[in-house]
């Protein structure tokens, strides 16, 4: 990872967290000062358009790689992704649960075309946000965090001494969620900005020159490192547009999804950038 990318991701973490900071603030002015009258932050139900749906997306793009445990050559190809997401209300209607897994592959070429490494990823999240509405019936800011799993791997077809590598990665993640209906002639557009930023957690990564036939004849939890923003800075982000057909919403957008670690003097990356293309529904 170069300079450019390093300082790119800092400042949308500083971003996000005082994106936190301002929602928090906002917060505690209705807490203190509500006194039933009209007001940007009047405490007022969320529309259920906004808190209680499902979705499905698919997504087609292009993926750049490096793992040095494999190979020192950077890769890049088609990256495929399948998402399926739910969020809904809790019983005492104060935070939303959001849950949602995804599952992405990508087959990678090297710059000399005479080699190729694939990549399959899966990563389940559960989070608990809160919503705020920052503008009457058309801006809504969530917060919130949770727990965020990835398993998965990669491979790579020339390399006879350590062709595989496994990825397992349970983290900490704060959420923070931007959403805002957008008028049109008959009925609004949902537009929506998510952003996740694991902060700490578990990683597992063999160490240098270690294969995993010697993995297996020890203590493989020996295997598993501590993870933070330091290093593993890494990020999730989605920009979608939710357009009303009948009683269900047809979504586009963009998907930018970041994984890079550099643990037991080992590198990793891999940048995910995709269009997608998806169905929403309230519940």
């Amino acid at each position: 990872m170069n300079y450019k990318q390093l300082k790119h991701n800092i400042i949308i973490i500083v971003c996000s967290a005082l994106l936190l900071f301002t929602t928090s603030n906002v917060a505690a002015q209705c807490n203190i000062g509500s006194n039933g009258n009209d007001s940007c932050c009047q405490r007022k139900a969320i529309p259920s358009r906004i808190t209680n749906f499902k979705s499905w997306e698919i997504g087609l793009g292009q993926r750049k790689f490096l793992d040095t445990y494999l190979s020192q050559e950077h890769y890049s190809g088609l990256d495929f992704t399948l998402t399926a997401e739910r969020q809904h209300l809790n019983k005492r209607k104060s935070m939303v649960w959001k849950s949602e897994g995804s599952i992405d592959f990508a087959t990678m070429d090297n710059r000399a075309d005479n080699n190729k490494t694939i990549e399959l990823m899966g990563e389940y999240r559960l989070l608990m946000l809160h919503y705020w509405q920052l503008m009457k019936d058309r801006l809504w800011i969530a917060a919130g965090g949770g727990v965020s799993v990835t398993l998965g791997g990669a491979y790579n077809m020339r390399n006879q001494n350590n062709p595989a590598q496994l990825r397992i990665a349970p983290q900490l993640v704060p959420n923070v969620e931007i959403i805002y209906a957008l008028p049109m002639r008959r009925n609004d557009w949902i537009v929506r900005y998510n952003i996740t930023v694991p902060v700490v957690g578990l990683q597992f990564s063999p160490k240098y020159g270690q294969s995993y036939y010697e993995i297996s004849q020890e203590n493989a939890l020996k295997n598993f490192s501590m993870s933070t923003f330091v290093n593993s800075l890494s990020l999730r982000h989605q920009l979608t547009v939710d357009i009303p057909i009948s009683k269900s919403y047809l979504r586009i957008g963009f998907l930018g999804n970041y994984r890079q670690n550099k643990i037991n003097k080992l590198k990793y990356h891999s940048y995910e950038n995709a269009f997608i293309i998806g169905y929403s529904k309230s519940l």
